[in-house]
């Protein structure tokens, strides 16, 4: 697991899937090495945030590295940008184009 984050750094779901592991294990053992204690230095710390999904909510990717800090976490989108950005899209729309290589997204 931890050759996984050693040069790059990765979320918790592209650790289940290099390791094959569970993601209850990748995360309980990802909070055990990250946690700092005293004289006791953290294994991993998370070195940047990235975005997963449609909705693009921050994601930590994690990387190894003794006694590192975190990443501070980016602060969340004000709502009224967020409703925005969903009425432009609303507005704009898709369109769907099936090609032989694959289905195009195209804004109309």
């Amino acid at each position: 697991m931890l050759s996984a984050i050693a040069e790059t750094p990765r979320s918790k779901d592209q650790i289940v899937e290099i390791t094959g592991l569970q993601r209850t294990t990748v995360c309980r053992w990802m909070n055990l090495l990250a946690t700092r204690k005293g004289d006791i230095k953290n294994l991993v710390y998370i070195a940047e945030w990235g975005k997963s999904g449609q909705k693009g909510h921050p994601v930590a990717l994690w990387k190894l590295g003794y006694g590192m800090y975190d990443a501070p976490k980016p602060a969340p989108k004000p709502m009224k940008d967020s409703c925005r950005d969903w009425r432009r899209k609303q507005k704009i729309g898709t369109r769907i184009i099936q090609t032989p290589k694959g289905i195009i997204h195209e804004l109309k």
